[in-house]
């Protein structure tokens, strides 16, 4: 067929290179990638304009990343080929990618440069990842932007382009050293580790997965760590490197273990560290139990929501419900979720495991962690931990003592009317056998809660037809009443 049809087999060779050259540049293969676009350079330049300027404005960036030559005049070239032309969307693609390099270079009158022909050509409608990611850039060039950098990283963050919420977090922890701001610092960095962890552990091969990590500053990030702790702890933090990898002696798991680094930073530290992760100002003044006890009212939905939010604080859980056993019809009922979670993220195994161990239970497949903890084959791919906490309410059952029939003795049961689940996919977590026995302290205030809950169902329901009492509609009426005074 491709001899039948040459300017076919020509196309098809052309888009062949290309896609090489790409998936090669993608993994940080620099070498590989230069070679596949020269070849399309060389071979296709009269033959599809825009595949040859694409490749040839990526060796450019290869041998800034790579070698970190700047070619200044290179640029200029492809800018005065793309102004003869009418491919104006890849353009625009290419011309960012410049301005990222130039602010790498340092040099940020250049970049602005290219950021105003970005500006003048109108013809091409923005996507909003591109709009944010310029705006990224040119806010990422000023003084006292730090706060703005956040808000669009938190936009791209739900237009879930993980590789973009690496390179974000990475430089808000750059600008937010340079500021003094070292927590702040620490925890971005720190995403940007754990955003990277997320996307190696998807590439099925050793040696693009160390390449990936080298062309995306993993040591690079582990490096600024290190200075930090030096800086505010004293401390050095023993770091494996790309090069330890590359040297057999460790493996791509042992470079994302952060025990040691957990190790080292004390509650209070870890903190003013994770602080900034969690947006809810309600719970963010919540250092303890009794912070936590100070927020309770009348209302059992808002003190379990608290409860909940605390814990996934102290855990740095991203998922977490607590859930009731309904008897009735032998279901599960959420009554308390951090986001939009349901009872289906429960594997139904883990509740079997801890309902026979009536205790709670922490699964977490860290390197170096519990490694003789036969439950992590219950940890799906994209859990890196969880806990799951038995609510349980002690009841008195009189039963006869056989061998003394005479005398009857209270037997202690415990039945479990709900659960407590927190789960997460970050590395940098502390889903730990302290935590836990934190869970199963509050898992006590969730009772009293739900049992505060059962009272009022029980008294505000007619048992025979499920119908509300009047009770019900007194109470519902004097809540709306309050609600309407309280916001005048």
């Amino acid at each position: 067929e491709f001899d039948k049809n040459p300017s076919f087999t020509k196309e098809i060779v052309n888009q062949y290179y290309a896609l090489l050259g790409n998936i090669y540049f993608k993994f940080g293969q620099w070498d590989s990638a230069q070679e596949s676009y020269e070849k399309n350079i060389r071979d296709f330049k009269d033959f599809k304009l825009n595949y040859y300027l694409r490749s040839k404005s990526r060796i450019i960036i290869i041998d800034y990343l790579r070698d970190r030559i700047f070619d200044k005049d290179g640029i200029e070239e492809i800018r005065n080929e793309y102004r003869e032309i009418n491919i104006n969307r890849d353009r625009i693609k290419i011309l960012t990618e410049f301005v990222a390099i130039s602010i790498l270079y340092g040099d940020k009158e250049y970049a602005y440069e290219i950021l105003e022909e970005i500006r003048s050509i109108s013809d091409v409608p923005y996507s909003d990842v591109l709009n944010n990611v310029q705006k990224f850039i040119i806010f990422s060039m000023k003084e006292d932007s730090i706060q703005y950098l956040m808000e669009i990283e938190n936009k791209i963050k739900d237009m879930d382009f993980p590789e973009l919420n690496l390179f974000m977090n990475y430089v808000i922890g750059r600008k937010s050293y340079s500021k003094g701001e070292c927590y702040k610092a620490i925890n971005y960095y720190l995403e940007s580790l754990d955003i990277m962890y997320r996307l190696v552990k998807k590439i099925p091969d050793k040696n693009f997965q160390k390449s990936y990590i080298e062309s995306h500053q993993g040591d690079e990030i582990k490096h600024e760590i290190n200075k930090i702790f030096k800086e505010i702890f004293g401390i050095e933090v023993h770091c494996v490197y790309t090069a330890d990898i590359a040297s057999g002696k460790t493996d791509i798991e042992n470079y994302f273990d952060f025990k040691t680094l957990f190790d080292l930073i004390g509650d209070e530290d870890f903190s003013k560290i994770v602080g900034d992760s969690f947006s809810n100002n309600y719970i963010k003044d919540v250092n303890n139990v009794n912070d936590l006890i100070m927020k309770f009212d009348d209302d059992y939905k808002h003190n379990l929501d608290i409860i909940l939010r605390y814990l996934a604080k102290e855990t740095v859980a991203q998922k977490g419900i607590i859930f009731l056993c309904n008897e009735e019809n032998d279901e599960f009922e959420v009554i308390a979720r951090l986001k939009d979670e349901n009872i289906s993220m429960v594997n139904e195994s883990i509740i079997n495991i801890v309902e026979k161990r009536k205790d709670g239970i922490v699964i977490k497949n860290t390197f170096g962690y519990n490694k003789n903890n036969v439950f992590e084959v219950l940890l799906s791919m994209d859990t890196k931990a969880l806990i799951c906490m038995p609510i349980i309410r002690r009841e008195g059952d009189i039963k006869e003592n056989l061998n003394e029939r005479r005398r009857k003795s209270f037997v202690i049961e415990d039945k479990i009317v709900g659960y407590i689940y927190l789960e997460t996919d970050r590395l940098f977590n502390r889903f730990d056998f302290e935590r836990l026995n934190l869970v199963k302290s509050l898992s006590h205030l969730a009772f009293l809660n739900i049992e505060n809950y059962n009272l009022k169902t029980l008294s505000t329901i007619d048992k025979m037809t499920g119908i509300y009492t009047r009770k019900h509609f007194d109470t519902l009426f004097r809540e709306i009443l309050y609600i309407s005074k309280k916001n005048n």
